[in-house]
C-alpha cells in the first residue's frame, strides 16, 4: 500500500478518483467512512479487480485535472466531465491508453477564476 494523494474537503464536496487504468469517478465525501490511524477506510469498487487508485483530487467544478502516464503523456479532464457516482460504481473510462500505459500521477489545476469555497 502507499500514499497516492492527499485532499482537503468539506461534508457536501465530492472526491475525483482516478484509477491506474485511467478509469475515474466522482464520488460525494458524505458517502465514505472516516477511520483512524491503522483502520481499513472505505472499500472501492472499480473496473477491474487489479486496478488500483493513481490519484486523487477535490472535485470542484470547472477546475481542470492533469493526469500523467507512465508513456510521460499528459491528459487534461474537467472535473464536470466525471458523473457523481456511489462507491460501488465501477467508475467511466476517461483515458484511452495503450497496452502497456498505466496513470502515474494526478493533479488538480486551479487557475483562480475557480476558487474551493
Amino acid at each position: 500500500d502507499r500514499l497516492v494523494g492527499c485532499a482537503s474537503v468539506y461534508e457536501d464536496d465530492s472526491l475525483l478518483l482516478v484509477t491506474a487504468e485511467g478509469y475515474t469517478k466522482r464520488i460525494a465525501v458524505e458517502e465514505l467512512r472516516l477511520s483512524g490511524i491503522g483502520e481499513l477506510g472505505t472499500q472501492l469498487r472499480f473496473a477491474t479487480k487489479t486496478d488500483a487508485l493513481a490519484g486523487i483530487a477535490t472535485a470542484i467544478p470547472q477546475v481542470g485535472v492533469v493526469v500523467t502516464t507512465s508513456a510521460n503523456r499528459m491528459s487534461r479532464l474537467v472535473v464536470d466531465d466525471a458523473p457523481l457516482a456511489g462507491k460501488e460504481d465501477k467508475g467511466d473510462r476517461l483515458f484511452k491508453l495503450n497496452s502497456d500505459e498505466k496513470i502515474v500521477s494526478t493533479i488538480a489545476l486551479f487557475d483562480g477564476s475557480a476558487e474551493p469555497e
